[in-house]
């Protein structure tokens, strides 16, 4: 990504990620509308995390640009790191090609007091995190690391991480319960302790051969609701606009909570 001085950092922030979205996205096979649609093969046999593996090249040029970098925006204006702390680490949840991981890596390089901060991004998909691994690699962000691993059992200790971060990710996970309940493990206990996620407004579906199979009960509400139950205080819910993660045409929101 570019790096440059602006009068206005965030404005010339957001143009130079418009600018690296804009430089990776390309011809895609996937439905204009924005639709996941999997085929049925790939859906029933291998499951979910295979299909996001298969469309992981294809998966950039689908992204709707506005959106892309309203979300991109909305999560720059709401993260708050620990400038006392020596060094931070972020974990970014569904990380999937790395765009909103790299574009933040970028920020944190281009900043003093960002330099001692890593980006640690996982995704379940081994196709996705290989394509965050050479994005990463192409610009040169030594402060990010990529690992293929579940979000429901992270390889992470007890109270290791200072922040996580999950932008239209947690929908696509059935059991997104498991997800919050490993937040909420490896936050570290005098760290920022925040969970910053998007949410699609309405539960996910994913489409095979023409039918809608529903993924799982996930709102806005109900991420609060389950929030509370595990001990976490929300902060701030802000709308965003949705890219093709969160639906086109469609405004989700932006939860931050903090464990208590």
């Amino acid at each position: 990504m570019a790096r440059k001085r602006s009068r206005d950092p965030m404005s010339e922030l957001v143009s130079d990620f418009i600018d690296f979205v804009n430089s990776v996205k390309q011809t895609t096979k996937l439905e204009q509308d924005g639709r996941i649609r999997l085929n049925a093969t790939a859906w029933l046999e291998t499951g979910l995390r295979e299909a996001w593996s298969d469309l992981a090249s294809e998966w950039k040029g689908a992204l709707d640009l506005t959106g892309t970098a309203l979300n991109f925006q909305a999560l720059v204006t709401a993260l708050d790191v620990d400038t006392t702390l020596p060094r931070e680490t972020i974990l970014c949840l569904g990380s999937g090609p790395g765009l909103y991981e790299i574009g933040l890596a970028s920020m944190f390089l281009d900043s003093p007091k960002g330099q001692r901060i890593e980006l640690l991004c996982l995704d379940s998909a081994f196709g996705m995190s290989q394509e965050n691994k050479q994005l990463a690699e192409q610009v040169g962000l030594p402060n990010l690391r990529v690992v293929t691993a579940d979000a429901r059992q992270l390889p992470l200790a007890d109270g290791s991480i200072e922040q996580v971060i999950c932008v239209d990710s947690l929908q696509w996970v059935r059991q997104w319960q498991e997800v919050v309940t490993e937040v909420a493990r490896v936050l570290r206990p005098r760290g920022m302790r925040r969970f910053y996620c998007t949410v699609h407004p309405k539960p996910m579906a994913v489409w095979v051969e023409g039918k809608q199979y529903p993924l799982n009960q996930l709102t806005p509400e109900e991420l609060k609701t389950y929030l509370v139950e595990r001990g976490f205080v929300l902060e701030s819910s802000e709308p965003v606009d949705g890219g093709t993660g969160s639906g086109r045409g469609h405004t989700g929101r932006l939860l931050v909570a903090k464990l208590r």
